[in-house]
């Protein structure tokens, strides 16, 4: 047999096997029916043309399309203090262990005794203090380890301190936090706090949300904090938290756990509550717009600067509202009051009911200051300079006093209504509601108008003089103002009636 034979026999024999499996197909189409034929080969169909749009957006995409695709992430501080699962070999949970105690006294110190809590932010204040005492030494390391080998003084604020701290931790027992804290002896809690005091940080408050971590600021918190917390490994405090003694010269991995936690876990819990702070101001204002309430009550409460920065929502009922300093008690217990209605409502009713006038502006007119005058506590109001307190000339008192808070009616009531029976009296006690101190000259009150500082002269025939300014309503006794005459029963003569009455009776004579 010739060689050709041999290759077209092999040709035959390779392709039987594919000509069977053709006859059977065709064998297999010739038993459809029609309909069963139009599906099949429209399913078919789609298939191929999804396979061949694959294959050609296979073939189009080249090795550096991906990266070229993806825009580069923004870089943020958190990624250098952030700890991915597998930075660490932690085959017994030491370091996990280690970790949690490094959060346990971060909450010690900050006195924030439950997870959820948000730690406190320190002020421009504390924050230039700290860093004006350390300022004066070019090495701060070398200043800060001369302060170390002192022993803490125990002082009344110490004592007081450690008072605070086991009626918290009594307080919030079904929290971890509180209670691994509450195991901690009292001799170690006042060595913690003892050395604090010796490092000039009567709180400890590390800035967080707005300063660096390597600021002169937040170097001197963590300088403490390794000392505290390397001192407390020592004395055996952590045992309940199983830490081993072998980390308490390990000031590098302390670090890293202390830096996570603080600018990662703890400034993005500290970011939305700074987020919140706008619904948190939105929410009060929705409440007194579903009550009917004045605009002239809204005034008091729509700026964010009107609420604090340091409000917290521990109960996740309600949020914490503290003094500010620059806020009258007045406005404060307002702003009490109107979060305890929120939580009322929200504890009876699944929403705040709807009043029938709910029309009013989340804003007052534009014209004067969006912010009531009532707002501002007096000694700092007066504290300002004059143009800035010309502008509150017009603005409006949104509150009566503190003590009349509770009278029913005052917060629907009209302007020129709400001034005569409470407004003029708020302003002739002073912006914050209670009686302010006498000058040399008897005035009282405080002084928006300008004017007042450059001549220091009182009108005649009022009690404040320039202090005495025009707030909505037409009572005023200035100079080239309308004074708009009293109201008198009916049946009480006038002098108008007395002088006509003479006047007939004079005709009457002549006659």
């Amino acid at each position: 047999m010739s060689s050709h034979a041999k290759t077209k026999g092999n040709h035959t024999k390779q392709h039987g096997p594919s000509t069977q499996a053709s006859a059977k197909q065709q064998q297999h189409h010739a038993t459809q029916t029609p309909s069963s034929l139009g599906t099949s080969a429209g399913q078919k169909h789609k298939r191929n043309e999804g396979n061949s749009t694959e294959q050609d957006a296979t073939s189009s995409e080249q090795p550096g399309d991906d990266a070229a695709a993806k825009k580069p992430e923004p870089y943020t501080g958190q990624k250098v203090y952030a700890i991915k699962k597998n930075t660490f070999e932690d085959p017994n949970g030491s370091l996990s262990r280690l970790k949690c105690a490094v959060e346990l006294v971060i909450h010690l110190l900050s006195g924030a005794y439950n997870r959820t809590e948000v730690l406190e932010l320190p002020t421009a204040q504390c924050v230039a203090n700290i860093e004006q005492v350390y300022a004066g030494s070019t090495l701060l390391r070398s200043l800060i380890d001369d302060i170390l080998p002192r022993a803490p003084v125990k002082s009344s604020q110490v004592q007081q301190k450690l008072r605070e701290v086991r009626i918290a931790c009594t307080g919030k027992s079904r929290s971890m936090i509180a209670r691994n804290i509450s195991l901690i002896p009292d001799d170690h809690i006042i060595f913690a706090f003892g050395l604090l005091k010796e490092f000039g940080l009567f709180v400890w408050k590390p800035d967080i949300l707005g300063g660096s971590p390597t600021s002169t600021y937040n170097f001197v918190h963590e300088t403490a904090f390794l000392k505290i917390f390397g001192q407390l490994i020592l004395t055996r405090s952590l045992d309940h938290m199983g830490v081993l003694p072998k980390y308490a010269n390990n000031s590098a991995l302390q670090q890293r756990f202390y830096q996570n936690y603080l600018f990662v876990t703890c400034k993005n819990q500290a970011k939305r509550e700074a987020k919140g702070k706008e619904k948190l101001r939105d929410k009060r204002l929705e409440v007194q717009q579903t009550r009917g309430w004045s605009i002239r009550i809204q005034s008091i409460m729509s700026e964010l600067a009107c609420h604090s920065d340091d409000e917290d929502n521990t109960t996740k009922d309600s949020f914490l509202i503290h003094k500010m300093p620059r806020c009258s008690s007045k406005g404060t217990t307002w702003m009490r009051s109107t979060d305890e209605f929120i939580t009322f409502c929200q504890s009876h009713c699944f929403s705040i009911p709807h009043v029938e006038n709910s029309q009013n502006h989340s804003h007052p007119p534009k014209g004067y200051p969006k912010v009531a005058l009532d707002w501002h506590d007096p000694i700092f109001f007066n504290s300002l300079l004059a143009h800035i307190r010309a502008k509150y000339i017009n603005a409006p008192i949104a509150l009566p006093l503190e003590e009349r808070l509770d009278e029913p009616g005052w917060q629907k009531m009209k302007d020129d209504e709400f001034m005569v029976k409470y407004g003029n009296e708020v302003r002739s006690y002073g912006a914050g509601g209670w009686d302010a101190p006498e000058d040399e000259e008897g005035g009282k009150g405080f002084d928006a108008n300008p004017e007042s500082d450059m001549e220091g002269e009182y009108e005649d025939g009022g009690d404040l003089g320039d202090n005495d300014f025009e707030m909505g309503s037409t009572d005023t006794t200035s100079e080239g103002k309308d004074v708009e005459p009293m109201e008198q029963d009916e049946g009480e003569p006038t002098d108008d009636d007395a002088r006509d009455a003479a006047d007939a009776a004079a005709a009457a004579a002549d006659l």
